[in-house]
């Protein structure tokens, strides 16, 4: 082969060979073009335009495989060797978790939120920022905590 620049020489043994290349921008991956995959993939609760500029941002895009809605409500097809695919799968998962980490109450309520709870005998009472709340296993008598008596533990 005559001398090339390194992507004219992967396309034109990709082409001869009948493979596909993907540089993840570590790895090289090499792979028979019938290995190729498309996968319907499910968006909610992110939005198109966020996953791909996520995959712009993180250099995963690629002009040569496909990123795009699907028909449907909140799908997207993704197509090109399997490291790709893989990949826009990863980044997805990941905006989804981080987008449900934010939008956690619980989460959210932790952060503020000082719980203590307090065991006496076969009696347990939760204490919520300070202030006793009643349980179904221990109702409060009254709204107040009973508190243990000369000669009680």
């Amino acid at each position: 082969m005559p001398d090339l620049p390194p992507r004219e020489f992967l396309d034109r043994l990709t082409a001869l060979y009948n493979l596909q290349w993907y540089y993840d921008g570590l790895v090289l991956y090499i792979s028979a073009a019938q290995e190729a995959q498309s996968r319907l993939i499910v968006l909610n609760p992110i939005s198109f335009d966020a996953l791909k500029a996520a995959l712009d941002a993180l250099n995963i895009s690629d002009e040569r495989y496909i990123v795009k809605p699907a028909p449907g409500e909140g799908l997207i097809l993704a197509s090109g060797p399997p490291r790709f695919v893989a990949l826009v799968d990863q980044t997805l998962k990941g905006l989804v978790a981080e987008a449900q980490a934010r939008r956690s109450p619980a989460a959210e309520r932790s952060q503020h939120e000082s719980v203590l709870m307090l065991f006496r005998g076969s009696s347990s009472t939760v204490f919520r920022d300070g202030r006793p709340e009643a349980s179904p296993e221990t109702p409060l008598h009254g709204g107040a905590v009973r508190e243990a008596g000369p000669g009680q533990k």
